[in-house]
């Protein structure tokens, strides 16, 4: 390779290393694990999917339905804070 890309190619690799080092780590042992940006859709999914749970809990007046779905709903948020930067 010329040696501008390669200089380019690490330049990609250390902002890579930067900005989402479980990935850039995953890339080097040969089993990627997805994106941040996937892995937030996920939480995000979860959050979304527990909604109607807890609405319906607390329409219905189940206890169990609304401690489930605050335990899911934290561990969405949990999820949701691991992967993205804004905290």
């Amino acid at each position: 390779m010329r040696g501008d890309y390669t200089r380019e190619l690490w330049r990609i690799e250390a902002w890579l290393r930067v900005e989402d080092p479980r990935f850039a780590r995953g890339l080097e042992t040969g089993k990627p694990c997805p994106p941040r940006e996937y892995r937030l859709r996920w939480s995000l999914l979860l959050l979304l999917a527990v909604f109607p749970v807890l609405v319906t809990g607390l329409v219905l007046g189940s206890l169990p339905l609304v401690v489930g779905a605050l335990a899911l709903a934290g561990t969405a948020v949990a999820l949701y804070r691991r992967t993205s930067r804004i905290f």
